[in-house]
């Protein structure tokens, strides 16, 4: 493995493949002087839980979960904030897919905006008016206002949303 893939790889992947790889040697050791396959067999049998087979390759938990979103990107963002020291594996994959829950949440009630109104296109009034009306994305109220427009009435400027 090349020094350029070992960057890449997050750290839990990094600790597969140890494990992996300490794995291998201690099968090879057992053989030698331990217990045989039988036995080994056995044991697993008596066990309430499978025994893990060694060959059968491990999937990370990004991959388990099916996250969308890139997590050397997530982690990248997220020490952006300069108190983030160190982030574990399952923390980034975690924020990447409350971060992926999030957004598939909002675009559903600007959804709902854009076949309430009878059209195809979401728009951003869409996402505007579902943030304002949705109490759990209230948060997001500063950063996705309403657009608004003043009239005059009655010699007084109102201001309205669109």
């Amino acid at each position: 493995m090349s020094d350029e893939e070992d960057m890449n790889m997050s750290e839990e992947e990094v600790d597969e493949v140890e494990e992996a790889s300490e794995e291998e040697t201690g099968e090879a050791s057992e053989e030698e002087g331990g217990e045989s396959a039988d036995e080994e067999e056995d044991e697993a049998e008596k066990g309430d839980e499978k025994a893990p087979d060694p060959t059968e390759k491990k999937q990370s938990l990004a991959k388990r979960n099916q996250i969308a979103f890139p997590l050397a990107r997530v982690r990248r963002i997220m020490k952006v904030d300069q108190d983030v020291k160190l982030i574990s594996a399952d923390a980034n994959v975690l924020v990447a897919k409350s971060t992926e829950l999030l957004i598939q949440y909002l675009v559903e009630r600007a959804q709902a905006e854009t076949t309430r109104k009878k059209r195809k296109i979401m728009k951003y009034d869409d996402v505007a008016r579902a943030v304002a009306k949705n109490d759990n994305l209230f948060f997001l109220a500063d950063s996705i206002p309403e657009r608004t427009q003043l009239k005059k009435k009655d010699g007084k400027y109102i201001q309205t949303t669109l």
